[in-house]
């Protein structure tokens, strides 16, 4: 976990420096978005990578798309996504075109493995990627 939370650090370290992000160190930075990475890897993680950092953060649980709006309307510091960023674009794009979409760069900082549960009594054995989207 702490290699990860080192990775963490710098991903947000590094998103920092490129957005520009202009918070002094007394007030916290504001990251919004993807509820499961926020409960899951970032709250849990908040008061170590305060200390580390030394940069406060208030960390809000929304879905990706909101935190990325949020993010393009200058509401937050850090948008954090669920999906690859050009699916997140995608999803909201409708909403305004002239967002700078452009400007955006994601930094992965985690990945995760997903498995489905199955019935044994249940006789399909295997299926295509297409099958199952």
């Amino acid at each position: 976990m702490i290699q990860g939370l080192r990775r963490l650090t710098v991903a947000l370290t590094l998103t920092a420096g490129v957005a520009g992000a202009a918070s002094a160190p007394a007030e916290p930075l504001t990251i919004q978005g993807s509820s499961t990475f926020a409960s899951g890897i970032l709250i849990p993680n908040q008061s170590a990578i305060e200390k580390r950092s030394g940069q406060s953060l208030k960390i809000v649980g929304v879905r990706s798309d909101i935190g990325l709006l949020r993010l393009l309307a200058r509401q937050s510091e850090f948008a954090i996504i669920s999906t690859p960023l050009r699916a997140a674009i995608e999803s909201v794009r409708n909403g305004d075109a002239s967002l700078p979409y452009k400007d955006l760069i994601a930094f992965p900082v985690s990945r995760v493995r997903v498995a489905f549960a199955v019935n044994p009594k249940n006789p399909i054995r295997k299926a295509s990627l297409a099958a199952l989207k």
